[in-house]
């Protein structure tokens, strides 16, 4: 069906796209457009469907509302889910062959432009929102065409909340007065690792205020985005990465002698440029920004997507852009990381907000997908920083602060090594993060005996360790990944029942993990009624949704990612269980995916201490193997928190592991 309902002009291109003649009177002079969004389809209030660009409010009406291109009787003047929506004439388009495209929307070539650094992706104009809501509506419905929606500029919110205004220093890089609540920045910097020669890109709306006496050294104009506009909230978070240090005024950032670039987000297409462009020239891209904290789950553009994947496949020459992401401030709002595909991607570096009274912060959300945490505001003192006033604050704080903190760390990783992977990064940093809170009961061991909570990650990011770790890291090997296929479930989920129904996934592939993706589609009248959790064969539970109120519908395709299992071996039986714990709306489970990734976790089935042959049988060589790897501190020998260090904790684990022997 068309996917503009207009109360002024039904016809022109929309009919001659779609065969349809619709109009829908909401409210005065305002029509209705159902707009494809990467892989669902949204509808909209926009004022003037025949304009190129306008703004627009989403609507909590689903498609299945709407019939010849009428609302149906029943239903009442639907409710506005979110009001600062900007729509565009704009079609982005992933295909096989660009002549396909052309011939399909009766466009000459020159109408389809290829968009830079996102291979396979097209860009089309086509003069208005209705023609482009018509048009992405058939072009998604070709073979051939992987995906087709209309490029949208969505709310986003800055990440970063009100707090309690008291003065202090920069103690989360040096703490004097509560010595050890810091990320041992100023151990690192007399190691000699300031940053020097690394690129920090700023990724947000607005533009930082680089002509600041503590950011205007270290700016590079070459490789930014220019901009008559300065934020206040993107000076702050520059000036926490690294803001210019040594030069007897202001501040210091974490790496106090990197290079700060800024590129600048605002529609879906502006956005994936931002992420993608000068991927070799910008080695760390810091993002303080993301969807409404609102708990609703927000549903992805497909081009940011790629252009994420983008980024750390290929930036870097092949070693991959290290992506850094504020883990959201929605804690209050039942709001997850995993519910932002952002944040939770696996390419990105998930950060939550610690105090300083080093507990997590009220606002900072959990998840699955939430990698580390670093400090911020949430005890009794904000974050000092960079002004766009030119001058100094000390209340900057939520996660938005978090997230510089963690990747002025970064910077001082690649400072002292910059042949670091994007996943190198990941690694170091999972296994040097320190636990904090430590009698917080959300602690737990995972199969590889790594402590890990999903509101602190693998713990407080810690500068010292991760460059002493990265001096000398050996690459990690190739990332292979890992499938269970797609499983048809196709089963009716109780209503309004705390057990739900739970499937076990058997999955084949021999993975030494690191990210697990989920893979689900499900037909629900409302997805926050649903709680989802998966459990590994080793036994580690990861919660990937609760209930909660958000009233859109269905996943289709949607991918939930954990990092909870980092490290545990793949094969074995998966359970995943949905539960749908509100009344009222059917639920009904079509089908699930689990995808590993990580590095060859070998041919044996055992756990973690069979490292010789014969594999599947543990025996005296295995043993001698782990002496040797003891020794000489070999990682496949650290089998025990906190890894780095070799102690008897490693010999404990190894010794119960190997009692417990092969399953």
């Amino acid at each position: 069906m068309s996917h503009i309902f207009s109360r002024t002009n039904p016809g022109g291109l929309i009919a001659s796209l779609a065969g349809l003649s619709l109009g829908v009177t909401l409210a005065c002079g305002s029509d209705i457009v159902a707009v494809p969004l990467g892989d669902r389809v949204e509808v909209f209030e926009v004022d003037n469907a025949k304009a190129k660009n306008a703004a627009a409010g989403r609507l909590d009406v689903r498609t299945s509302d709407i019939l010849n291109g009428r609302l149906r009787a029943a239903i009442p003047r639907p409710a506005m889910l979110g009001a600062a929506w900007k729509l565009s004439d704009l079609v982005l388009v992933r295909a096989s062959d660009r002549r396909l495209i052309s011939k399909a929307a009766g466009l000459g070539l020159t109408r389809v432009m290829p968009i830079a650094l996102s291979k396979g992706w097209y860009s089309i104009e086509t003069g208005s929102i209705e023609n482009a809501a018509a048009l992405a509506s058939k072009l998604r419905r070709l073979p051939g065409v992987r995906s087709a929606e209309v490029d949208v500029t969505p709310p986003f919110d800055l990440r970063e909340i009100p707090n309690d205004a008291l003065f202090g220093d920069q103690w989360h890089l040096l703490n004097m007065s509560d010595p050890g609540i810091d990320v041992r920045a100023s151990e690192a910097w007399a190691l000699g690792y300031t940053g020097l020669g690394v690129t920090i890109g700023i990724i947000e709306s607005g533009g930082f205020k680089n002509d600041h006496e503590d950011l205007a050294p270290m700016f590079n104009a070459a490789i930014s985005q220019p901009t008559t506009f300065t934020s206040s909230h993107m000076t702050q978070v520059a000036g926490v990465a690294a803001g210019f240090g040594n030069n007897g005024v202001g501040v210091a950032g974490a790496a106090y002698n990197a290079a700060l670039a800024q590129r600048l987000i605002g529609s879906n297409f502006a956005t994936a440029s931002a992420l993608t462009s000068f991927n070799d020239s910008i080695d760390i891209k810091n993002n303080s920004w993301g969807p409404s904290d609102d708990g609703r789950f927000d549903f992805p553009s497909n081009l940011i997507l790629n252009a994420i994947e983008t980024a750390a496949n290929t930036g870097r020459e092949g070693l991959g852009e290290i992506i850094v992401w504020a883990g959201g401030n929605g804690n209050g709002s039942s709001d997850r990381v995993d519910y932002d595909p952002y944040a939770s991607s696996r390419y990105t570096i998930s950060v939550g907000a610690v105090g300083d009274d080093n507990v997590v912060a009220d606002y900072s959300e959990p998840g699955a997908s939430l990698l580390i945490c670093a400090y911020s505001n949430g005890g009794s003192r904000g974050i000092t920083t960079t002004q766009s006033n030119g001058g100094y604050t000390s209340n900057f704080g939520g996660t938005s602060a978090a997230s510089p903190l963690a990747a002025g760390v970064v910077a001082l990783m690649l400072d002292a090594n910059p042949d670091l992977s994007w996943r190198d990064v990941q690694h170091i940093l999972v296994d040097t993060s320190r636990v904090v809170a430590a009698a917080d009961e959300g602690w737990i061991i995972n199969g590889s005996g790594r402590l890990v909570n999903e509101f602190y990650g693998y713990g407080l990011i810690d500068a010292l360790a991760a460059v002493t770790l990265a001096e000398d890291w050996e690459p990690v090997s190739q990332e292979i990944s890992g499938s269970s296929g797609v499983v048809q479930v196709n089963m009716s989920v109780p209503d309004n029942s705390a057990s739900g129904i739970s499937i076990d996934v058997p999955v084949d592939d021999t993975v030494r993990i690191e990210s697990v993706e989920v893979v689900l589609s499900v037909q629900a009248g409302a997805v926050g009624d649903l709680d989802i959790r998966l459990v590994s064969p080793d036994g580690t539970a990861s919660q990937l949704s609760r209930s909660r109120i958000d009233p859109q519908d269905n996943f289709v395709n949607t991918v939930f990612t954990s990092v909870r299992h980092w490290g545990e071996r793949s094969d074995g039986i998966w359970n995943i269980r949905i539960a749908d714990q509100r009344e009222f709306n059917d639920t009904f489970w079509q089908s699930v995916e689990i995808r590993v990734h990580g590095t060859d976790a070998g041919p044996g089935p055992c756990a973690t201490a069979d490292m010789a042959e014969p594999f599947g049988i543990l025996d005296l060589a295995d043993t001698l193997v782990f002496v040797v790897a003891f020794q000489t501190e070999d990682a496949s020998a650290d089998f025990a928190a906190p890894f780095g260090v070799f102690d008897e904790k490693d010999i404990g684990a190894f010794v119960t592991t190997f009692i417990n022997g092969c399953e």
